[in-house]
């Protein structure tokens, strides 16, 4: 257990690569991290075509990779053109909020902290794993992202309290 982090000021991305409803269901993550830290850049790395679906005032911005096939991996051209220009904002912390070997070995190699889960082959690449498991569907999925958290912020809210700040808070307006 961590004494606690204060992530003000300090540059976040938050890996969600999946599905659209996945990935909006990671805005809390972000909203709980930007409203209890203002000053710290929310990036997002998200699949191709869905960055219209992050884009709120929780996040400073948005990068897309192309993933492969349905098991979620980076294609490996895209892989290298991230790793390129998520390397040059230098990242205090990464959230990998949807584990895949690809994402982990990208937020490896562009951040200095890696957080995710402790239940993966490829696990070894996070500096902090969290004992998570999603197998008995005992949280809503919102809730599973924030517990990510747990070692470093000790006043995350209650599941009971999340449900009842989910409403819909995208920014619709074209660029």
């Amino acid at each position: 257990m961590h004494d606690g982090i204060n992530f003000d000021g300090k540059k976040i991305l938050i890996s969600r690569t999946d599905k659209i409803g996945d990935l909006i269901l990671s805005i809390p993550f972000a909203k709980f991290l930007k409203s209890k830290f203002p000053n710290s850049k929310i990036f997002f790395l998200v699949k191709r075509g869905n960055a219209f679906f992050i884009k709120n005032g929780y996040v400073d911005g948005v990068f897309e990779a192309e993933i492969l096939g349905d098991r979620g991996e980076i294609k490996i051209e895209s892989f290298i053109f991230l790793l390129f220009e998520l390397s040059k904002i230098k990242f205090d912390f990464s959230f990998v909020l949807f584990p895949r070997f690809s994402t982990a070995l990208l937020c490896k190699l562009i951040s200095k902290n890696v957080i995710g889960t402790s239940r993966r082959f490829y696990s070894f690449l996070f500096t902090h794993r969290v004992n998570v498991s999603r197998s008995g569907n005992m949280f809503h999925e919102a809730y599973y992202n924030l517990m990510l958290l747990k070692d470093f912020v000790y006043d995350l809210p209650q599941q009971v309290e999340l449900f009842y700040n989910l409403k819909p808070e995208l920014d619709f307006e074209p660029d």
